[in-house]
């Protein structure tokens, strides 16, 4: 039986155990991908452990630091990982190309693949596909004033939630910051290597902002998801609407 023969309700169960079993495929490629990173970084560390002397003559670099001399050099840490990643990477990008077009739910109508998040998650909300904006079954919210009443409510608690965080990094940061330049001018600074004043205005602002900023990004995503079920919601039923529309006509000219 073809997908555009199925019942509304088939196609969600459908939909949904595509989404799963999609999902589970991803996850394994990722776990393989991940082992794949451990195991070609610890090759390529024996390697260059092996070869120290070979390939520290060969690059011109000294060999250690000045309390290991015998140790590798440092800066060969930033090849192994990058070389690391290089594999595991494009296997993991090709497993999900593929998987995308092979096991990821797809639209019964122009057969869309719709594996991207956004795209089965705007589905799922509205039950409209986000490529043809053709009514695939019913989805989780009611109505389009739903979505738009869940986008308004996702935006002002992003708002709400950013200035909050923002506030107490700002408010830690200006209780912090002084007393670090106190200890500093004062040379009570704990540590055989305390850090200058360099570093200190510039890393504590630093580590201080990183929380709002993630929490800033992970937000807008969620804002983003929402806008999307919202405007999908809107041209669906705008186009569901018109194909209404249109049939009735013609059921009223026979």
């Amino acid at each position: 039986m073809a997908d555009a023969d199925l019942t509304s309700s088939e196609l969600k169960e459908q939909f949904k155990a595509a989404v799963t079993r999609y999902d589970l495929q991803v996850l394994m490629r990722g776990a393989i991908a991940c082992v794949s990173f451990l195991m070609m970084m610890a090759l390529l560390a024996c390697v260059v452990k092996y070869f120290q002397a070979e390939i520290h003559h060969g690059l011109g670099m000294k060999s250690g630091t000045e309390d290991c001399p015998e140790a590798v050099s440092p800066i060969l840490l930033i090849p192994i990982v990058l070389l690391s990643v290089c594999f595991p990477a494009l296997f993991l990008y090709r497993q999900v190309k593929r998987l995308r077009q092979s096991t990821a739910p797809h639209c019964p109508f122009c057969h869309v693949s719709l594996g991207q998040h956004a795209s089965r998650t705007g589905a799922m909300a509205t039950g409209f596909c986000p490529a043809c904006q053709q009514k695939m079954f019913e989805g989780e919210l009611d109505s389009g004033a739903v979505a738009v009443e869940k986008y308004e409510k996702a935006k002002s608690e992003f708002r709400r939630y950013i200035r909050f965080t923002f506030s107490a990094s700002m408010g830690a940061l200006l209780i912090v910051l002084p007393v670090y330049l106190w200890l500093y001018f004062t040379n009570q600074l704990p540590g055989k290597n305390p850090p200058t004043l360099a570093e200190i205005l510039i890393l504590f602002p630093l580590l201080f902002s990183l929380v709002p900023l993630g929490l800033w990004w992970v937000g807008k995503l969620s804002v983003r998801d929402q806008q999307n079920i919202r405007d999908l919601f809107r041209a669906g039923e705008q186009k569901y609407g018109i194909i209404e529309a249109r049939r009735s006509e013609q059921e009223s000219q026979q």
